[in-house]
């Protein structure tokens, strides 16, 4: 049954999701009522709900600048060097 939860919190997809749920529901009906509680909604524990969209452009420009920050060595060199 603990491989069948770790499928359901990774599942990607939301029909892969549905799909493991479906098991864990034929496998332990408690486990399966204990999950769906709305105290605990899947956002919270499944890969499949959480979203991924950026909520601050500053996240997005945190990563630009430390990416900027690490290429700076090699920049001045030619192509070849840096492979």
């Amino acid at each position: 049954m603990e491989d069948q939860l770790w499928a359901c919190a990774k599942a990607t997809t939301m029909a892969s999701f549905t799909k493991e749920m479906v098991l864990m529901n034929r496998m332990n009906h408690g486990a399966y009522e204990w999950l769906t509680n709305p105290e605990r909604p899947a956002k919270h524990w499944s890969r499949s709900h959480f979203n991924t969209n950026l909520k601050f452009d500053i996240l997005l420009n945190n990563l630009c600048e430390s990416f900027n920050a690490f290429v700076l060595g090699a920049r001045g060199k030619p192509i070849i060097s840096c492979l």
